[in-house]
């Protein structure tokens, strides 16, 4: 069993911990799924065979971004001597490699990519109403002659519809900064379970419900709060936790099981928290390479538009597993130019 105080100093320090190793397998996770979907395939990775479905390498990597964002965004909270700098530090985190990654978009992959002539498409409404997606909450997907006879059409940017959750879940967590300055932590517990109790009584309800003004699905918003607030819980407990090999394994099987039956999603928002943090504070492979290196945003929002290219130009020859691994390698060079020449530069602003 780890000693609580030396995991605690991992947790909160970025330069011990791995949750930038975590993310960028998380992306990966992420862009090996997409690969069905990019093909035009239902998406059966191995984990969605080995899980019933509950999971998949996509699902997996979008839930474990939102527990480590609930742990860290929690962390900055606390830290933030005011609610506008708390504002400023996230805004500086999404925003500036979102707004290059749409504008080269529109302008760069949009102009070369597109069967219309460059003055229609630059006259079309549709070139500019790509650009909302800046704001988060009017992301479109359809670029005017772009992908549009691909196996998976007219879906220039897949991966971006998650933002506005995740922002979403910072918004809400704002509301409670001065609970988490004061350690109240029996509030954060309640919220988690009257959130959890809102899911398993309305979620199948709640399906094709959405939230009037954000625009967003109802019971994703419910799924992916459960997730970040599991994060949440996780920093606020951070202090009560103790972590081991044998309660890690323990969680695995509890969730391998729960795929078998109807509480394995609920198994999943109780205990993937604890599996993430654990996997923060061991030892792993090329940990001090990431430990000042975040390229896992960067391969995120940049890596749905360098799969849609491969196909249109290589479907016919590709499978899944060359897809993502020509995805992986194309997209790399974008991330680390992202994360050195925007996010990194726009953090140091806060």
């Amino acid at each position: 069993m780890i000693m609580v105080e030396n995991a605690l100093e991992k947790l909160s320090d970025r330069r011990q911990n791995n949750f930038n190793l975590i993310r960028l397998l998380a992306a990966i996770g992420v862009i090996i799924t997409h690969s069905y979907a990019v093909l035009g395939q239902p998406e059966s990775d191995l984990l969605a065979k080995a899980t019933n479905g509950i999971l998949s390498f996509s699902r997996l990597g979008v839930y474990v971004f939102f527990i480590i964002s609930g742990f860290l965004i929690a962390q900055s909270l606390e830290r933030s001597k005011t609610i506008v700098s708390f504002y400023w530090k996230r805004f500086l985190r999404i925003f500036p490699a979102l707004v290059v990654a749409i504008v080269v978009t529109v302008f760069v992959l949009g102009s070369i990519m597109t069967t219309l002539s460059l003055s229609d498409y630059f006259k079309n409404p549709g070139t500019y109403r790509y650009l909302g997606g800046m704001t988060l909450y009017r992301i479109t997907y359809k670029l005017p002659g772009v992908f549009a006879d691909n196996l998976r059409p007219n879906t220039v940017n897949g991966s971006l519809w998650t933002l506005p959750y995740e922002w979403t879940c910072y918004v809400v967590l704002s509301f409670f900064v001065f609970l988490i300055k004061k350690k109240k932590k029996a509030v954060f517990l309640l919220f988690f379970f009257l959130v959890l109790i809102v899911r398993i009584t309305w979620g199948d309800h709640l399906s094709d419900k959405i939230i009037p003004i954000l625009y967003l699905n109802a019971l994703h918003m419910i799924n992916y709060s459960l997730f970040f607030f599991s994060g949440v819980l996780s920093f606020v407990f951070k202090d009560h936790l103790r972590f081991s090999p044998w309660y890690a394994l323990i969680g695995v099987v509890i969730i391998y099981l729960g795929s078998r039956s109807f509480w394995g999603i609920y198994a999943l928002y109780c205990i993937l928290a604890y599996l993430v943090l654990y996997l923060a504070i061991v030892r792993m492979p090329l940990k001090k390479f990431f430990l000042e290196r975040d390229y896992s945003y960067g391969m995120y929002i940049f890596v749905f538009p360098i799969q849609q290219v491969l196909s249109q130009f290589f479907s016919t020859s590709l499978n899944v597993a060359s897809l993502a691994l020509l995805a992986i390698i194309c997209t790399a060079p974008l991330a680390v130019l992202s994360w050195h020449f925007v996010e990194k530069p726009a953090l140091k602003l806060k």
